[in-house]
């Protein structure tokens, strides 16, 4: 009985020491895991500050592509026909002050005459819209119907 009382005693001890060795496990492995992240907090921190200066980066280069886009494009400060083109190719480089053709403004008061009560035929509202609704038309693109 008394061994029995011992090597039960002896068994409890070694319990005892398990679960103190158990728990400074735990307690190790929460350490490791709250290093762990920390770790990925501060990478994933540095990752995204290097991502919002390479986004900065490229809106810059954003604007000023645009910018270069916005300078080879050629608009007309009046809607009118075209004459004497001197550009005829494309990508040509055109100097400063070169000019490049010539617009004869539309006459406004046909293209901004208000509609009027009264129904029109559709052959004139179309060619109302064809004379008015393009910008930069050739004198061959105008409908045959429309007054000069």
């Amino acid at each position: 009985m008394e061994r029995e009382k011992a090597r039960l005693e002896g068994q409890r001890g070694q319990f005892i020491s398990d679960k103190a060795r158990s728990l400074g496990k735990i307690d190790e492995i929460k350490v490791q895991m709250i290093q762990i992240d920390e770790d990925d907090r501060t990478q994933t921190l540095t990752e995204m500050r290097d991502v919002e200066a390479k986004i900065a980066e490229l809106k810059e280069r954003q604007v000023a592509a645009e910018s270069r886009l916005e300078r080879t494009s050629i608009r007309s400060p009046i809607a009118g026909d075209i004459y004497q083109l001197n550009a005829h190719t494309i990508g040509g480089v055109i100097g400063p002050g070169e000019t490049i053709m010539m617009i004869a403004p539309r006459p406004t008061s046909w293209c901004s005459r208000r509609r009027s009560r009264r129904k029109t035929s559709t052959r004139s509202r179309l060619a109302r819209r064809r004379m008015c609704g393009s910008p930069l038309s050739t004198p061959a693109q105008r409908p045959r119907s429309a007054p000069r």
